[in-house]
This record gives structure tokens, C-alpha cells and sequence, in this order.
């Protein structure tokens, strides 16, 4: 949970039509990350690669689970792969090229 306070809006009354509204950042004014943190926009629509180079598919979203993240991968076959946000699953990410190399645990 976070508590903001605006400029302007000072009262309760003020406030609630912003309720359960999103909040938006430009980049400049975003958090730093760290090493291995990625901006989930981001990841969005990076293609998606094993580690024998085969072109899995691409990811469409990502669940925030509270433990890991959780990638959802749209197949190349057209069916979906749950991966978990893991090191032991997420080899490689390179954002600016738009490529991501996994490994597949097996019974996902």
C-alpha cells in the first residue's frame, strides 16, 4: 500500500474520483533499477528464445504472483507457457534487442 500526496488535492473529497485510478511516471522521474530489473512495458512483445536458439514465441504479460513474476509467453504453436521469473528459468534479457533466452523446466 502507498500513500500520496498531490499538490492541490487536499481533502478526502478531492481525492476520491482518483480512486483505484493508475498512476503513471515518465521516464525520467522513474525508479532506477537494478541489475536483472526490467520495466514490464518493456518486456512486453520481446521475443521469446530456448537455449538451443528455437524461437519459443512471445511474451504478452506478466503476473505479479507476490512471490515471482510469472511470464506469459504466447507460443509459436499458438498455446501459452507459464514461466516463472526465476534465474533458474530466465537465462538472458536484452531489452534493446528485443530477445529474451529461457530454459524451459521441465513439466511447463
Amino acid at each position: 500500500m502507498v500513500i500520496l500526496k498531490f499538490k492541490g488535492i487536499d481533502t478526502l473529497d478531492d481525492v476520491a474520483k482518483y480512486r483505484q485510478a493508475g498512476l503513471y511516471v515518465t521516464r525520467e522521474n522513474a525508479v532506477k533499477l537494478g541489475r536483472d530489473e526490467y520495466f514490464i512495458a518493456d518486456l512486453i512483445g520481446v521475443d521469446v528464445y530456448d537455449e538451443e536458439e528455437q524461437r519459443i514465441g512471445v511474451l504478452e504479460d506478466v503476473l505479479e504472483t507476490g512471490a515471482n513474476d510469472v511470464y506469459v509467453i504466447r507460443r509459436t504453436d499458438g498455446g501459452e507457457l507459464l514461466l516463472p521469473a526465476i534465474r533458474q528459468c530466465v537465462l538472458d534479457v536484452d531489452v534493446q534487442g528485443r530477445r529474451m533466452k529461457v530454459h524451459v523446466l521441465e513439466g511447463l
